[in-house]
């Protein structure tokens, strides 16, 4: 079992640079303090904060809970990592990967928005979520914080129910996308990325949106995509073999 954090460059390049050389718009003024993928006060927007966290459910373990902590009594791993933070579109990368020896089954990876687009955290929500593409989330679910945690109903109920707790009025929206997988055989890696973008940008034709209901420019576009990846060194390994039959078949 292992947990790793591969926050980038970008967060120093965030606050290193001048607002004449970069428009910051995403940005964390406290810094990856949680180190477990989740981030609180991530800024977007002229007003907007948002609170970020990944829940995971296990069908082995039939638990839903932090990616980090299923990482500690498993033989998953888990690392994250933050990309072009600073700018209107932020990515985060989560990975899975399957360091055992034997298969885990259903899996669901859940990320839990909470986004307040002004001080009365009031936002209009969007939910666009027709067909589906190959890596697109599988469900959704709009809360109202205000009344119940979203995050909490997550783990509740081991996932996301499609429903919106808002409709078409302005509420203390909290956002969740689910992806879903039916197994995760060793050696492969389940890479989740998530676009945060405050300029409109989405990954994926399903996403969510919330609108501050006060603030003009206060957008928060909440999309991604699955997929899964051998690891790396199975790649290498991969590689190594396609040289070797490729030197065969010329010799021969």
């Amino acid at each position: 079992m292992r947990i790793r954090n591969a926050l980038q460059l970008s967060i120093l390049l965030a606050f290193a640079l001048s607002p004449s050389v970069a428009r910051a718009t995403l940005e964390l003024p406290g810094g990856d303090a949680l180190l477990n993928g989740a981030f609180d006060d991530l800024r977007y927007g002229a007003t907007g904060a948002s609170y970020v966290t990944p829940l995971l459910y296990l069908g082995d373990l039939g638990d839903t809970d932090g990616p980090s902590e299923h990482a500690l009594v498993t033989d998953l791993s888990y690392q994250y990592s933050v990309l072009d933070l600073g700018t209107p579109t932020l990515t985060l990368v989560y990975q899975i990967e399957n360091e055992g020896t034997e298969t885990f089954s259903d899996l669901r990876f859940m990320l839990n928005v909470q986004a307040d687009g002004s001080n009365s955290f009031l936002d209009f929500v969007t939910v666009a979520f027709g067909a589906a593409a190959p890596g697109e989330p599988d469900a959704f679910q709009v809360g109202d914080f205000a009344v119940d945690s979203l995050g909490a109903l997550l783990a509740a109920n081991d996932g996301a129910d499609g429903s919106n707790a808002c409709g078409a009025l302005a509420c203390d929206a909290d956002l969740a996308l689910q992806w879903n997988l039916p197994t995760l055989a060793p050696g492969l890696i389940w890479q989740i990325e998530v676009t945060l973008s405050d300029d409109g940008t989405a990954r994926s034709t399903r996403f969510l949106q919330a609108i501050s209901a006060d603030t003009d420019d206060t957008t928060l576009t909440f999309s991604g995509l699955a997929s899964v990846v051998p690891e790396p060194t199975t790649l290498l390994l991969l590689g190594l073999g396609l040289v070797v039959l490729g030197g065969r078949a010329t010799r021969a």
